[in-house]
């Protein structure tokens, strides 16, 4: 598995140059403005509108096709996920040809305080994007296809060359289409996506599109739907949370909504890379082991996935504590953003990295209860989290206004991730070393964080190569006093190395 991990690492790394150019000419030609928060607040309010239906049954999807394939037979799944997509596509013609009929009610629903000129902005933004959750769930079902046959690589090739692409269009019809820019590289994006999922379907011979017997009946699809039953409360609320996020950022000043999306652009950007490889590749390996009452296999194999993700995140948190400032201000400098929004951006990037600490924890153990049949024990906890994240945000926005998102995620994900732990199927036997990475974490951020306040440059770049740097002096100083296991991977692909 950490094979397969290492790959799709690599396949992220190469993007993430691409990734901060795409994100630097974002704010060249958009920077904090009311169309960038119409255009944010569209698309997220149509991927709520995605995740709340759709979410649970994506989630689910993967353990309950393997569980059919192990169990019965490759074809039988196959045949259910036929209805499942039917009706994913028929259900999702209804809901966008609601939202193109009654664009002016949906647009007051989700932003009350936008005036007249701000709702014909929104409103035709709407326009554009609705048809989005229809492609969008065509993705995500061909891609968890192709995860449970262990094909892991497929959604990264694709956003490779959908990346240098929406660069492309951004550079040349930014100034002539403006924000809409953006949405025609979505869809550019989306279709480029599925063109590669077709073929990968056809060149592992998975027989998935089949026009002549292709099963329409509504027995695969009620099937998905109850196995994912439970789930669908914790992403209604999960969904609630992002409008309710989006509406009181609204209230706080016009630009809040692009400043927060900015801020939590960098964490994320990094944190995509683990989190993806969790999810994509932990959860089919923990399912069949389950299956099997492999509970060593389960118990290693989580392990492995654990320890080297909150590496990872620590990696990240301790780098972006060190290179907030210079990281900002080379992204988003461009003469378009105002130097005292810069320093509110760099500041919230450091809270929104440390939120990721709670977010991967809440993550992990939930997919290994999803793994092991305990859904409706991942799903409670799923409900509680969002809601104590929705009361948060509503209690503390006006007493420390932006800083209450980011504080509000870490909080309620580290606490009710803490509950999924205690509830992790075969505890009696996990041993994590759970201290020695969190003080490594600890150390190496705060050691970053105080050094790059007295190691300063007049560039940019090389204040950020020289965090990079650091980092890895303290880490490598770090992981031979601790003797992490990543010390031994490390130093063993180096000496392959050479001796090639």
């Amino acid at each position: 598995m950490r094979k397969q991990a290492g790959l799709l690492f690599l396949l992220k790394l190469l993007k993430i140059p691409l990734n901060i150019l795409l994100l630097s000419l974002t704010a060249k030609y958009f920077g904090v403005s009311i169309e960038k928060d119409v255009w944010l607040l569209a698309f997220a309010t149509i991927t709520v509108i995605d995740l709340a239906i759709w979410g649970p049954i994506n989630e689910t999807f993967r353990t309950k096709f393997i569980t059919i394939k192990e169990t019965e037979s490759q074809e039988i799944a196959i045949n259910h996920t036929q209805s499942l997509i039917t009706y994913f596509v028929l259900f999702s013609l209804v809901l966008v040809g609601a939202i193109l009929l009654l664009p002016e009610p949906f647009s007051q629903l989700i932003a009350p305080d936008y005036n007249i000129y701000q709702r014909e902005i929104l409103v035709n933004m709407l326009y554009f994007v609705a048809p989005m959750l229809i492609f969008n769930q065509l993705m995500q079902i061909g891609i968890s296809i192709l995860n449970a046959f262990e094909i892991f690589n497929v959604a990264e090739i694709s956003s490779f060359f959908s990346l240098v692409i929406n660069i492309i269009l951004l550079v040349f019809l930014a100034n002539s289409l403006e924000i809409y820019a953006l949405v025609f590289a979505q869809y550019i994006s989306m279709f480029l996506l599925i063109a590669f999922i077709i073929y990968y379907l056809n060149k592992k011979n998975i027989k998935l599109i089949t026009f002549r017997n292709w099963n329409k009946s509504f027995s695969g699809f009620k099937m998905f739907f109850i196995f994912a039953l439970p789930f669908f409360f914790p992403y209604f609320f999960g969904q609630i949370n992002g409008v309710v996020e989006k509406v009181l950022a609204g209230k706080i000043g016009e630009g809040t909504i692009s400043i927060l999306d900015f801020s939590n652009r960098i964490p994320s950007l990094l944190y995509s890379i683990i989190i993806s490889i969790i999810t994509t590749i932990l959860v089919p390996v923990l399912s069949t082991a389950f299956l099997k009452n492999d509970v060593e296999k389960f118990n290693d194999e989580f392990k492995k996935m654990f320890q080297l993700g909150i590496l990872i995140i620590g990696l990240i948190i301790a780098f972006i504590c060190g290179a907030s400032m210079p990281l900002v201000f080379f992204l988003y400098d461009k003469g378009s953003i105002e130097k005292q929004t810069l320093i509110e951006i760099s500041e919230l990037s450091i809270l929104y990295a440390i939120s990721l600490l709670g977010i991967f924890f809440y993550i992990i153990f939930g997919m290994a209860l999803l793994s092991s049949q305990n859904q409706k024990k991942y799903a409670l906890m799923g409900v509680l989290a969002q809601v104590f994240v929705i009361v948060l945000n509503i209690m503390l926005y006006k007493i420390v206004g932006k800083y209450t998102f980011p504080l509000s995620i870490f909080f309620s994900h580290l606490f009710f991730g803490f509950f999924m732990y205690r509830r992790y199927p075969f505890k009696k036997y996990l041993k994590l070393n759970l201290a020695k990475y969190l003080f490594t974490i600890l150390f190496l951020s705060a050691s970053l964080y105080f050094l790059k306040r007295f190691i300063v440059f007049d560039n940019n770049i090389l204040n950020i190569a020289s965090t990079g740097i650091l980092m890895l002096v303290i880490l490598f100083i770090l992981a031979v006093i601790f003797n992490l296991e990543e010390k031994k991977i490390l130093f063993g692909f180096i000496k392959r190395k050479i001796k090639l």
